[in-house]
């Protein structure tokens, strides 16, 4: 498919979503052209038209870091040309399936540099959420009185130097950049 052979009008939300294979068409269509300027026309035009799709993920990450919605659409943007340059046809896979992951991990990226946040390893938060059932659980036992750290190591499995870590970190700006969650 040339360059004018792609439709100029933009794709409406609705259409994004509800035809991945015109969608596949379209980036296949860039992907398909040698390096120059006719690909490079393809590309802008394309990325036009997929632009609601990076403001549509963009908007899921509004709340996360408090950045300004038009700057996440601007990193989304980014991933979306990422994805777009970088998709393999060949590979066999759709496009969406390709590109939603690219645009998140680039807005993870800006957030996470961005931001002021630790981010806990794995082990530490599972042991912060096994340590926030048990004490929840013991609280409600014992009517409000607030559990010791041998307790809790009792009542969820852990050594208790496990749980005072975990409840240090408790007190941390800690998160993983998530979509739609506060850290």
């Amino acid at each position: 498919m040339k360059p004018d052979s792609i439709p100029a009008e933009p794709i409406e939300q609705g259409d994004v979503f509800s035809s991945p294979e015109h969608i596949d068409e379209l980036v296949c269509s860039v992907a398909d052209l040698p390096p120059g300027p006719e690909r490079q026309v393809a590309r802008e035009r394309v990325t036009g038209q997929l632009m609601p799709l990076a403001r549509r993920i963009a908007g899921k990450f509004r709340i996360t870091g408090g950045e300004d919605l038009e700057d996440l659409f601007q990193v989304a943007c980014l991933g979306l040309v990422k994805a777009i340059d970088r998709y393999d046809p060949h590979r066999g896979h759709a496009f969406l399936s390709y590109a939603v992951p690219t645009i998140t991990g680039e807005l993870k990226r800006h957030l996470r540099d961005r931001s002021g946040l630790v981010r806990l390893p794995r082990q530490v938060q599972e042991a912060r959420q096994r340590v926030w059932r048990a004490r929840e659980e013991l609280q409600q036992r014992t009517q409000g009185d607030a559990p010791t750290p041998a307790e809790i190591s009792e009542a969820c499995g852990l050594p208790e130097e496990a749980v005072q870590e975990a409840m240090r970190s408790e007190g941390a700006r800690v998160g993983a950049v998530q979509p739609g969650r506060h850290p």
